[in-house]
């Protein structure tokens, strides 16, 4: 049975391969920044600590925070929406927020200029 296991846990070891300089610096970085998960330790599959310095992967690191929060905003907004709470007034002259519907069906109610407007 432990060797069942053991045999599944070394697919989630990383081969030990040689890695240069630049990229060893990128690692460690990563690795001490506040907020890695460990035991995992780095997980690159897109090998984007290769492209740059610590400067970079900070910034990475920054978009990757903002990205993620913008999405949590999004769902917390759809399920408002699902929820059937509306802002008060109008979207539009004589077309209120609460009748456009939910989910997709509102995208479709709102008028022309006001998709504009969005995109």
């Amino acid at each position: 049975l432990y060797a069942t296991f053991a045999g599944v846990a070394l697919g989630f070891v990383s081969p030990n391969v040689g890695l240069g300089s630049t990229q060893l610096k990128a690692i460690d970085a990563l690795e001490t920044m506040e907020g890695a998960t460990m035991p995992m330790g780095v997980w690159d599959p897109l090998g984007l600590t290769d492209l740059g310095t610590e400067k970079t992967l900070a910034w990475f690191r920054a978009a990757e925070i903002k990205h993620s929060r913008v999405a949590m905003f999004a769902f917390v907004g759809w399920l408002v929406g699902e929820a059937g709470i509306t802002f008060p007034g109008d979207i539009a002259t004589g077309v209120p927020f609460s009748s456009l519907g939910k989910g997709l069906d509102a995208w479709a109610n709102v008028p022309d200029a006001g998709k504009l407007q969005i995109l």
